[in-house]
C-alpha cells in the first residue's frame, strides 16, 4: 500500500480560487452593464417592440448571471474541497518523506 506523500504546497491552488472569484464577479458585471445597456437601446426611440425585447434581454441576462454564479461558485468549492483533501492527507512527521 502506497503512503500519502510529505507537506504539500496548495499556495497555487489558493491563488486559483481567487482568481476564479474575480473572473465571477468580473464576468456579472459585464453581463449587468451589458443587459442595462441592451435594455435602454431597445427602449429608445419608436420600435414597437421595445418592451417586449426589453423582457427577453433581462430574462435573458438573468439566466447568464445565475448560470455563471453556479457554474464559477462550483468551480471554486469544488477547488477548495481538493485542497483540503490535499490538505488533510498530507503527513508531516519525518518518517514519512523518506
Amino acid at each position: 500500500m502506497t503512503k500519502s506523500g510529505g507537506a504539500v504546497s496548495t499556495g497555487a491552488a489558493t491563488r486559483l480560487v481567487y482568481v476564479i472569484g474575480l473572473l465571477k464577479w468580473i464576468a456579472l458585471a459585464v453581463i449587468a452593464v451589458g443587459v442595462l445597456g441592451a435594455t435602454a437601446l431597445s427602449l429608445a426611440g419608436q420600435n414597437p417592440f421595445g418592451d417586449a425585447i426589453s423582457l427577453i434581454i433581462s430574462v435573458y441576462g438573468v439566466v447568464a448571471a445565475i448560470s455563471v454564479y453556479v457554474t464559477m461558485g462550483w468551480l471554486q468549492q469544488t477547488l477548495l474541497m481538493l485542497i483540503g483533501i490535499a490538505k488533510n492527507t498530507a503527513k508531516e512527521d519525518i518518517l514519512s518523506r523518506f
